[in-house]
């Protein structure tokens, strides 16, 4: 996934027009801080809430003790897991916005109607699949309940992409710009 990264993002600094050390300072940023360090967040957000919002207390494991016999414990989501999770929804949404959006980006950067609608589709299509993945992830485990409100975030970004259409907000365009402007 890192090698994939790293190459789109040279095709994103190549449609930026960026110089090789800015390319390269750019690459940095994306890896190193949009993937690492955001990753490492959104998989502790996620392990604290699970572990405190979502955990069916009434469903506890038996474990093997050290000494040989079982004890309930309760389960919880290791922050491994949630690691994992975040991983697995984050790269098509990667694939999304760094792979099928590139071949699009001039229009998507032109102050048209339709760059603007192709842009803000191409983010809610990426947030709305890593949403759903994530949720699966939880989903899955039979010791979390009322997964479904991870589900709840798609309708506000939704009402998001919509009022974006009216208010011609170009989320590319505000992110290369964003971009830019971490970089002079």
């Amino acid at each position: 996934m890192m090698v994939f990264l790293i190459f789109t993002s040279l095709g994103f600094a190549f449609c930026m027009s960026l110089n090789a050390i800015q390319s390269v300072e750019f690459v940095l940023w994306v890896v190193f801080v949009d993937f690492i360090a955001i990753s490492l967040l959104q998989a502790t957000f996620f392990w604290i809430i699970t572990n405190h919002f979502f955990l069916d207390s009434s469903k506890s494991r038996p474990q093997l003790n050290g000494l040989g016999p079982f004890v309930e414990t309760d389960p919880e989501v290791e922050w491994g897991y949630a690691f994992d999770v975040h991983l697995n929804g984050f790269f098509p949404a990667l694939c999304i916005l760094h792979l099928l959006q590139l071949p699009f980006l001039y229009i998507i950067l032109q102050n048209w109607f339709i760059g603007r609608l192709l842009g803000n589709t191409f983010w809610l299509t990426s947030f709305t699949y890593y949403t759903y993945i994530t949720f699966l992830g939880y989903r899955t485990l039979p010791f979390l309940k009322r997964t479904t409100v991870l589900l709840w975030p798609v309708t506000a970004a939704i009402v998001i992409y919509v009022v974006s259409l009216i208010m011609k907000w170009n989320f590319t365009l505000f992110l290369c710009h964003f971009y830019q402007f971490r970089l002079f």
